[in-house]
C-alpha cells in the first residue's frame, strides 16, 4: 500500500506550503535539505521507541485542547512523516479535528539515568483527518501492534475506534544526546513546485 495523503489534506498542505516557507514563521532555523533523509530516519527511530504523544486540537472557543495518545508513525516515499492515532467516537478531539484539521503534536523520551538537558524532543504541526479505508486501518493497526507499550493500548479496543491521520507539515527536532541542536525539518518543502 502506498502511503499518500488524502486529496483534501494534500490540497490544504500545498496551500499552507505555498503561503510561506517554514523559515518565515518558525524558530529555530530550518535544517539543510541535504540532511532530510538522515533526520527523517532519526525521527522515525525516535517515534517508534516512544509510547505516547501529546495531541493539541483547537476547540470551538479557539483554545487548544491537549490529549495524551498512543500512536503509530510512518514515513512516506517522499520522506513525509505521518502520525496515526485511534480515538473513541464523539470525543472532543474528533469534533475539533472535523471543524479545524490543524493540530500540534509533541513528544519527548527521557533516557534512564540521562540528565534532563540531554532529553530529545519533537514538536510537529500537522493536518489531521479521519481515515475510513480498511487497508490503511489494518496497516496502521499492525504497525501499532509492533510498537513497545502496545500491551496497554490493546485493552482500549482500538480496532473498533475511528482512526486519525496527521500529515506533518513541519517538525522541530532536537537531540542533545547526539549533538543535534534544535532545528526545523520543513516537510512542506517537498510539496512546493520546483522553480
Amino acid at each position: 500500500m502506498s502511503l499518500t495523503s488524502p486529496p483534501a489534506i494534500k490540497a490544504e498542505l500545498l496551500k499552507i506550503a505555498e503561503s510561506a516557507p517554514a523559515s518565515d514563521y518558525v524558530v529555530p532555523g530550518v535544517f539543510a535539505p541535504q540532511r532530510r533523509a538522515e533526520l527523517v530516519r532519526d525521527i522515525q527511530t525516535f517515534l517508534h521507541g516512544t509510547v505516547l504523544l501529546h495531541l493539541s486540537t483547537l476547540g470551538p472557543t479557539g483554545w487548544p485542547v491537549t490529549h495524551c495518545m498512543h500512536f503509530a508513525s510512518m514515513v512516506g516515499a517522499d520522506q513525509s512523516l505521518v502520525i496515526y492515532m485511534f480515538t473513541q467516537d464523539n470525543t472532543r478531539k474528533l469534533v475539533n479535528i472535523q471543524a479545524n484539521p490543524r493540530v500540534s503534536l509533541a513528544l519527548f523520551r527521557p533516557a534512564a539515568g540521562s540528565p534532563p538537558e540531554k532529553t530529545p524532543y519533537l514538536r510537529m504541526n500537522a493536518l489531521a483527518t479521519v481515515i475510513t479505508d480498511e487497508d490503511e486501518r489494518t496497516m496502521v493497526f499492525d504497525t501499532m501492534r509492533a510498537k513497545p507499550g502496545f500491551d496497554f493500548a490493546k485493552k482500549l479496543r482500538l480496532e473498533d475506534q475511528p482512526l486519525l491521520r496527521a500529515d506533518v507539515l513541519l517538525a522541530i527536532w532536537e537531540d542533545p544526546a547526539n549533538d543535534v541542536p534544535a532545528g526545523t525539518l520543513d516537510v512542506s518543502a517537498g510539496l512546493r513546485p520546483r522553480a
